[in-house]
């Protein structure tokens, strides 16, 4: 299994970073968690055709988290050259997203006629295609928020989503469930604070990367000291655009 991350930025793109997106790479299928960054062309200049997406996950109705959508939706249903693509796309607000869509694409898209399959979803398992399986977990950033738990190939990856600001809404399940991955978003979250620190040092996790960085709450200096207060056991770092870890 391989994660890359397409885009690792806030709620605004930077120089050098895209907003949210990242891609799960298993038994030759992509599974994207959110997709805020112009997922089409980062998959393409990859040499990855959308026939090879397994499905497209949003965690929340935040435009950083789905403005990739509209042009994937777009090309993807309109040009000759995608036929037989067939993309999964679970959303957890049906309405917000047929109104993004328009009247053209909203009849077919929600009634399974177009290549891209939306569909909404609400908390428990979600999604699973015999090679990867995705729970969601409510969290509190706005309303139908979720942190998506990720088994595949025996691994278990949490993308926690946003949280709110001292993680009142952190997944319970990481104190009691063995996690191999967290991936911990930190727009909101200042991640050197005692708090935070003790929550990750409670949870049963392997590695930890941060996401979704904020820089001006979690400078790379208030990185590096949150990582120093880690346990050693766990192995941390920051994400950047076209990063890529093995499980």
């Amino acid at each position: 299994m391989k994660i890359i991350f397409l885009g690792t930025s806030h709620g605004d793109p930077e120089a050098n970073r895209f907003c949210s997106s990242t891609a799960i790479f298993v038994n030759g299928k992509y599974y994207l968690i959110d997709a805020g960054a112009p997922i089409l062309p980062l998959l393409l200049s990859r040499s990855v055709h959308p026939k090879n997406v397994g499905g497209i996950f949003i965690t929340h109705a935040h435009e950083d988290h789905y403005f990739g959508l509209i042009e994937y939706t777009r090309v993807v249903n309109d040009s000759g050259c995608y036929n037989g693509v067939s993309t999964p796309v679970l959303v957890p607000r049906k309405r917000l997203f047929s109104e993004m869509l328009n009247a053209k694409y909203n009849f077919k898209l929600w009634h399974g006629k177009g290549r891209t399959k939306y569909k909404k979803y609400r908390k428990g398992v979600i999604f699973d295609d015999g090679n990867v399986r995705i729970t969601a977990i409510p969290v509190k950033h706005i309303l139908l928020s979720y942190a998506f738990l990720v088994e595949a190939e025996g691994k278990r990856i949490l993308f926690s989503g946003d949280l709110r600001r001292d993680m009142p809404d952190y997944p319970q399940i990481l104190y009691s469930e063995h996690t191999d991955l967290l991936i911990l978003e930190a727009a909101h979250t200042y991640i050197n604070t005692d708090n935070v620190i003790k929550k990750i040092n409670r949870s049963k996790i392997d590695r930890l990367i941060i996401n979704h960085i904020q820089p001006f709450r979690n400078t790379p200096q208030e990185l590096e000291s949150a990582f120093s207060k880690i346990n050693g056991g766990i192995s941390c770092a920051a994400a950047f655009d076209g990063m890529e870890i093995e499980l």
